[in-house]
């Protein structure tokens, strides 16, 4: 007669692995906390993620964890993780035959924010010149994951005479020349290359270069006649870092009468003692800003006696 056989049929559904999060890439920079994890869900015939596998895959701060059915890749790269590409593969596990396990990859990319330092003598950053006066050059490294500083930006922060070179091969920028331009000139080095989230460096100095003061004498800064003679005008003229002249060290003859014009930038002695004697005094200028120096002009005025 005829015969009945009955069975069972088991259908796995196949292991599912979906990405949650916008991207399974991610650029990172060592030291700055990841905010975008990258995040999968797992299921189907899946039960479980080699962890194992996975975190041997990430970079040294960088870990992945379940929680449910989900997995998180999180972390913040350690100091010691060098820049680069570290492709992970996350495998799906629990999967029944004849199912098989899936995986998905994703590439993290680690780079280093920006290192720049002063590497020529400390304070040459800030400098104080009076002009004419020696520059010293100023050099500053950079590395980390900066390729190079912003030229454009330093060009404009330099006075006239001062220039720049770039080496990239041993990562420096170094100012130099010899300034021809008076004035205060801030400056900031930037470095450029920098691959976000990671920040660039930056450092700040000032080049200040001051003018001399000036003080020329027009006549004879030394005289001697008699009494009821008159002094040969001595016309004293100052500029450059000088805003005036003064007498110092002594004092003016009776007679003898200081002319400022403050306009023409000069001072003009003149006019006739009415005691004899030998007068000394300075002529200096006033206003040098350091490390400027006022200059100073000695005067000698000798009235003598009329003979009898």
């Amino acid at each position: 007669g005829n015969q009945t056989l009955t069975g069972r049929v088991i259908i796995n559904p196949p292991a599912e692995l979906t990405l949650l999060s916008g991207s399974p890439d991610a650029v990172l920079c060592v030291e700055i906390t990841w905010t975008q994890n990258i995040r999968y869900s797992f299921g189907g015939s899946a039960t479980g993620i080699d962890l194992v596998a996975l975190n041997n895959d990430l970079p040294d701060g960088i870990t992945a964890s379940v929680s449910g059915n989900v997995v998180t890749i999180s972390g913040t790269p350690a100091l010691t993780v060098e820049a680069g590409d570290y492709t992970y593969t996350i495998t799906t596990t629990g999967a029944e035959a004849p199912c098989e396990n899936i995986s998905r990859t994703g590439v993290i990319s680690i780079s280093t924010n920006a290192t720049l330092v002063l590497t020529s003598a400390a304070g040459t950053d800030n400098q104080n010149i009076c002009m004419p006066g020696t520059f010293t050059n100023i050099v500053y490294t950079y590395g980390g994951g900066a390729t190079g500083i912003d030229e454009d930006a330093l060009r404009n922060d330099l006075p006239a005479g001062l220039s720049f070179t770039v080496n990239h091969t041993a990562q420096t920028v170094t100012i130099y020349g010899t300034p021809t331009e008076t004035g205060v000139f801030p400056y900031t080095v930037i470095t450029t290359g920098i691959i976000p989230p990671c920040k660039p460096e930056e450092k700040q100095g000032t080049i200040t270069l001051r003018p001399s003061a000036e003080l020329e004498i027009a006549g004879n800064a030394n005289q001697n006649f008699c009494l009821g003679g008159s002094l040969s005008d001595i016309v004293f003229t100052y500029g450059g870092g000088a805003t005036d002249v003064a007498i110092v060290g002594g004092t003016l003859p009776d007679g003898i009468n200081a002319i400022s014009d403050a306009g023409n930038h000069t001072m003009t002695l003149s006019g006739t003692p009415v005691h004899a004697g030998t007068f000394t005094f300075n002529v200096t200028t006033t206003g040098a800003i350091s490390p400027c120096t006022d200059v100073v002009i000695p005067v000698s005025i000798t009235v003598y006696e009329t003979p009898d």
